[in-house]
This record gives structure tokens, sequence and C-alpha cells, in this order.
């Protein structure tokens, strides 16, 4: 006679570390829009100067730190997670003139 014991695991299922990841990767898109509008002074001042620029720039490269980082390890090179920072700063410099 044999016993089997189910083992529970202490990893999320797949499906709430997905959802956890959209909602993190929505709120750091959102923000640099959302804090254009938290009030004048905070928007002309800092969202719209190069103060600004830099900072949401920041805000977007630590935001994509873990997709680049499964991206190396995946083609184990960095040509592609480099292509993808450049890629980043291109459309964020087209939204920003376009935008700004």
């Amino acid at each position: 006679m044999t016993t089997e014991v189910a083992e529970v695991s202490a990893n999320p299922p797949r499906h709430v570390t997905a959802w956890l990841s959209g909602a993190i990767g929505w709120t750091a898109a959102m923000a640099p829009h959302i804090l254009h509008h938290a009030g004048l002074l905070f928007g002309a001042a800092l969202v719209a100067g190069a103060t600004g620029t830099l900072l949401f720039g920041a805000i977007a490269v630590i935001a994509m730190a873990p997709m680049l980082v499964r991206l190396h390890r995946r083609t184990d090179s960095w040509i592609a997670p480099a292509a993808m920072v450049a890629l980043m700063v291109v459309m964020f410099s087209v939204s920003r003139l376009m935008m700004g």
C-alpha cells in the first residue's frame, strides 16, 4: 500500500503573477499622464520640463528592468535588451517631442 503526498507549492499560480505584472506595467505607463494632471504647478514645473523628462525616462527604464533581465536570460545576449532600451528611448523621445 502506497500513500501519495500532494506537494503544496509556495509559488502563486501563473495567472496571478501575470495579472500582477500587468497591473504594475499599467501603473508605470499611466503614471506620467496622471501626474501631469496633478496640478498646475506640478505639471508645469516638473513634468513639462527637462527634470520631468529625465524622471519619467528613469522610471520607464526601472519598470523595464525585469523584462530586460528575462530577455537577456532567453537570448543569452545583451543585444536584444539593449535594442529594447533603444526602442523605448526612441518612442519616449518621439512622444515627448510630439506631446511636449
